[in-house]
C-alpha cells in the first residue's frame, strides 16, 4: 500500500523548469486572493499560491475564476496541479487546473522535508551539553525538567525551526537550537570573563521552544496555530520557561530575570519581532548566535539549490536580499 501512495507523486519542485508542462501533486502552503490592478479587470481577483513538496517550494497563479476555485481547497491541503512553468521573478506555475486530493491517498513524506542530520545524534548532543556544560544547579534542573518530559521531547525533535525562512523542516528546531548552543560556546571561549556559559547554553536550547506551540505539528506544511498567530513563539516560549522555573524551590531571581530577558530579546530588534532589545552581554551574544545559525542555514539551502542548477550566481533570494556567488571549488566537491 505504501508503494502505491508514493507512485502518486511523479515529479518534484526541484526538477521543474521554465517551459515545462506540469501535472503533479503539491501541498498548499499559502493561498491569497488579490485584486487586479488593471482597469479592464477592475473588481476581479486572481489567486496566488505558495505550493511545495519535500524538495522545495514554488509560486502558483490562477488568473480566472479565482474566488470560486479558492473555495474548493484550503491551506495545508494536497492538490493535483496542472499548468505550465513560466518565469516571473523566478519560476512560477500558471495553473490551468487545481483539484483537492485526499491526504489518505498520498505519502506525507513526499511533501514534508526533514533535516538531513541524524536526529538521535543531535538529541544526544543536547543532553550532553546539559550534563557537561551547564554547571549551575538551577539551570541544569530547569533543562532536565524539560527533557525528561516525553511529550515535550517528541515535539522538540519534530518541530521545524520556521515555516519559510530557515530550518523549515522536520527536526529544524532541534538542529537550530543545537547550532546556536555550539556557536555561543565558542563565544564563551573568547570572552570567558564576561559571558555566562550556563545562561548561554540554557537560553540557546530553550530560546525557540515556543515554536512547538506556534506551529501545528500535525500539519503537513506546519500551519500556525491560533495561539501562534495571536501570541507568537517568543512570548509563548517565555511562558513555558517561567512556568517550569517557578516550580523549582529557591530559584535565583537574578539568573531567572536574565534568562527571561534573553528569551524575549533573542530576535535582537523590535522590528524583527523582539518585545525588547538585548540589554545584557549574554543576551547580545544569544541574539547573534541565533542570527548566525539562521542566516547560514539560508545561505546553505540557497547554495545547494543553485549547485543543482549548475549556475555561477544563485537566483535572487528575497529573505537574504541578494544573489549569491558560487565559487568553482564548491562545484568540485
Amino acid at each position: 500500500m505504501g508503494n502505491d501512495k508514493r507512485c502518486n507523486k511523479t515529479n518534484f519542485v526541484k526538477d521543474l523548469k521554465v517551459g515545462d508542462r506540469v501535472n503533479t501533486l503539491l501541498a498548499v502552503i499559502e493561498k491569497n486572493l488579490i485584486n487586479y490592478s488593471t482597469p479592464n479587470r477592475a473588481g476581479e481577483q486572481f489567486m496566488r499560491l505558495l505550493l511545495g513538496d519535500v524538495s522545495g517550494t514554488i509560486t502558483g497563479v490562477v488568473w480566472d475564476n479565482a474566488p470560486e476555485i479558492s473555495r474548493t481547497f484550503e491551506r495545508d491541503d494536497i492538490v493535483q496541479v496542472k499548468g505550465e512553468i513560466n518565469d516571473y521573478k523566478g519560476p512560477q506555475i500558471i495553473i490551468n487546473s487545481i483539484q483537492k486530493v485526499s491526504k489518505e491517498e498520498v505519502d506525507p513524506a513526499s511533501f514534508q522535508a526533514a533535516t538531513s542530520k541524524d536526529r538521535r545524534q543531535m538529541f544526544d548532543r543536547i543532553k550532553e551539553l546539559i550534563t557537561k556544560k551547564v554547571e549551575g544547579k538551577f539551570l541544569k534542573r530547569l533543562l532536565f525538567d524539560f527533557f525528561k518530559d516525553e511529550e515535550f521531547c517528541r515535539s522538540f525533535v519534530k518541530a521545524p525551526g520556521g515555516r519559510l525562512i530557515h530550518h523549515n523542516y522536520v527536526g529544524g528546531l532541534m538542529e537550530h537550537s543545537l547550532e546556536v548552543a555550539e556557536v555561543v560556546l565558542k563565544m564563551v571561549d573568547l570572552y570567558p570573563d564576561f559571558l555566562n556559559k550556563d545562561l548561554l547554553v540554557t537560553s540557546a536550547i530553550l530560546h525557540d521552544i515556543g515554536k512547538i506551540k506556534e506551529y501545528d505539528l500535525n500539519s503537513i506544511s506546519f500551519q500556525m496555530t491560533d495561539r501562534g498567530k495571536l501570541i507568537g513563539h517568543i512570548t509563548m516560549g517565555r511562558e513555558m520557561v517561567m512556568e517550569r522555573a517557578l516550580k523549582i524551590d529557591g530559584y535565583p531571581e537574578d539568573i531567572m530575570l536574565e534568562l527571561e530577558h534573553m528569551v524575549l530579546s533573542h530576535h535582537g530588534k523590535k522590528e524583527w519581532g523582539a518585545p525588547e532589545i538585548p540589554k545584557t552581554m549574554n543576551a547580545f551574544a544569544l541574539y547573534y548566535g541565533d542570527l548566525i545559525s539562521a542566516r547560514l542555514n539560508q545561505f546553505e539551502n540557497l547554495v545547494k539549490d543553485s549547485l543543482v542548477k549548475e549556475v555561477k550566481w544563485s537566483d535572487w533570494d528575497r529573505f537574504l536580499e541578494r544573489n549569491v556567488f558560487l565559487p568553482d571549488y564548491l562545484k568540485e566537491e
